[in-house]
């Protein structure tokens, strides 16, 4: 990387520190990576010996890593354009009515993104991948050695074949190996492209007609967007901006919302955050975007973590090969791909779950709750499974689990945990057992319509 890059890096680092956690926090799956880390954790996952483990050496390593920070689509720039267009006809109507000018902060707002790739991984998101390569390099130097024989028969990357996780890879790569250098060169250029095993739930029939297209006639989102929270924020929206007369839903506010969380992502000039008026309308818009992600990609519908089997299997296949010692055996495995993994692939392992089920009528009393995709799913959030061979144990092979790099002290699937005495690790038969059941659904039968489910977790 330039030197001006790097310190732009820097500075969007020690920014990241500085900002107020409370409004940090609440911009869903739109919010940076480091923004979701406490200071203690962030002290954490920089101290390499936090990963070390007594009588164990880590022999593989599979990582499954979300595309970091990036730009919108360009469905959310054309309706803000399209919005901000109809402001100034308003406010044409208004002062030839009224004879009179209004303004208020929707005046001063000025498009952004549209020079942008359109869902392309920002300067911030190839930072965020490069930073964590190093990290795990750093951790696990055994396994991304620098050799160039050992590493090109060792490693295995697949990406869907969206832009944006493919240079989360290469970014990833560039952190572990160095930016420019033959191994990296060589790396980047032999990703596998392999949408069924990252985008399995474009294949699944069932998720796509009973959950994905039916999610604006979801009950919960529907009367949640109908409900007493979202409409108050409508209605002063429009009044404090003067803008009744406009005929306009709340789904320009979710759009704006968006916006504001990726402008909040990057430090930029705070633009569309300050058409919010305090963090509890940001709330608002936060818990509707984890209700739509509660019942459209995690615990909502068992669907949506099944299909996330395709996931479990390709780890438990690569497990197996370097136990057996396979010729095409690879001590690390990296799989890029999007929020649709990461939420269903924690859902399995029953993180981030509340005792109760997330509803329209819950916003107030659930504030609190430890589902929140802030948390679960920013930009750049990863699992990985980390296979240790260990000595003076009850059984050689232990797998350790690290959610955004922090490792799990309970390993569970539904309600079975693993290892009760000592849950940071888990023994691979037993944590194979954890998701048998699971991982013996007919996915065939499950994805095919008017076929009932057979699991739950």
């Amino acid at each position: 990387m330039s030197y001006c890059l790097s310190i732009f890096f820097i500075l969007i680092t020690i920014s990241a520190l500085c900002i107020k956690k409370s409004f940090e926090i609440k911009h869903s799956t739109k919010t940076a990576y480091l923004d979701s880390f406490s200071d203690e954790q962030l002290k954490y996952i920089n101290n390499i010996e936090n990963y070390k483990i007594e009588n164990c050496s880590p022999e593989q390593i599979y990582i499954f890593l979300r595309h970091g920070s990036r730009y919108p689509n360009s469905k959310y720039v054309r309706n803000t354009e399209d919005f901000l267009n109809k402001v100034k006809v308003l406010r044409r109507e208004q002062a030839e009515k009224y004879n009179v000018t209004k303004t208020s902060a929707i005046d001063e707002i000025f498009l952004t993104f549209h020079d942008k790739p359109h869902h392309g991984l920002s300067d911030l998101g190839a930072f965020e991948m490069y930073d964590i390569g190093q990290r795990f390099k750093k951790r696990y130097p055994n396994l991304f050695s620098n050799d160039e024989k050992d590493v090109l028969n060792h490693i295995n990357i697949v990406s869907s074949d969206r832009d944006r996780s493919i240079d989360s890879g290469k970014n990833f790569v560039n952190g572990v190996f160095g930016k420019g250098s033959r191994i990296s060169e060589y790396v980047n250029n032999n990703f596998i492209l392999n949408n069924t095993l990252i985008r399995y739930f474009d294949e699944c029939e069932r998720y796509l007609v009973d959950v994905k297209k039916k999610k604006k006639s979801n009950e919960d989102l529907v009367n949640f967007i109908k409900g007493h929270e979202m409409t108050r924020l409508l209605s002063n929206f429009k009044t404090r901006n003067h803008i009744q007369e406009l005929n306009f839903e709340t789904k320009i506010l979710y759009v704006i919302f968006g916006l504001c969380g990726i402008e909040h992502a990057h430090r930029m000039e705070r633009n569309w955050c300050k058409l919010f008026e305090n963090d509890e309308e940001l709330e608002i818009l936060s818990y509707l975007s984890d209700l739509k992600d509660y019942w459209i990609k995690s615990y909502g519908n068992i669907i949506n973590y099944q299909v996330v089997q395709y996931i479990f299997k390709d780890l438990f296949t690569n497990l197996d090969m370097h136990i057996k010692n396979h010729p095409k055996r690879k001590k690390v495995l990296l799989r890029f791909g999007h929020a649709e993994n990461i939420i269903p692939l924690v859902s399995v392992l029953s993180l981030f779950k509340d005792p109760f089920v997330l509803k329209y009528d819950k916003f107030n009393q659930v504030k609190d709750r430890l589902f929140k995709t802030a948390i679960m799913s920013p930009f750049a959030s990863n699992v990985a499974f980390v296979l240790h061979k260990c000595n003076q144990t009850d059984e050689m092979y232990k797998v350790k689990i690290l959610v955004n790099e922090l490792p799990l002290h309970k390993i569970r699937a539904g309600d079975m945990e693993c290892n009760k005495e000592n849950t940071s690790m888990c023994n691979l038969n037993s944590f194979r057992s954890l998701l048998n059941e699971y991982l013996n659904v007919d996915l065939e039968q499950s994805c095919t319509l008017n076929k009932n489910l057979n699991l739950e977790l």
